[in-house]
């Protein structure tokens, strides 16, 4: 048998609203997952005499300092942070790097934690030199 003729399909069709919409999401999707990585695997822990930075997804870093080395706490929030209860907490350090917790739950609660320790660590620091 001859072939008379031949239908070649269009790729039109394939290039749907959804289509092209979820190949232009899919990237904004990949940095949110790993944000999300991110934010879950990094941890501040506070102790008595000292703070404990955590980082890192594939290998990980670890700052700590004591809170006699601390200057003062600072919080910053974008409209969003004020609306859900969140922020950015700095810590200022006397010759080292800032530490800074990104996306903090109640920022405000942990800035009045963090300077009540301040202060203590600074009155029993005080008393000790006296």
């Amino acid at each position: 048998m001859e072939t008379l003729y031949t239908v070649k399909k269009s790729i039109v069709p394939s290039f749907t609203i959804l289509r092209i919409l979820f190949f232009w999401l899919i990237i904004p999707v990949i940095f949110i997952i790993c944000d999300i990585l991110k934010y879950a695997k990094e941890t501040v822990e506070i102790y008595d005499t000292c703070i404990k930075e955590k980082t890192g997804i594939l290998s990980r870093n670890e700052k700590q300092i004591t809170f006699a080395g601390v200057v003062s706490v600072s919080v910053n929030q974008s409209l969003f942070g004020r609306i859900f209860n969140y922020g950015t907490v700095t810590i200022d350090i006397v010759g080292k790097d800032n530490i800074y917790i990104e996306s903090a739950k109640n920022p405000f609660e942990l800035k009045k934690f963090l300077e009540s320790k301040f202060i203590d660590s600074k009155n029993s620091t005080t008393n000790i030199i006296a």
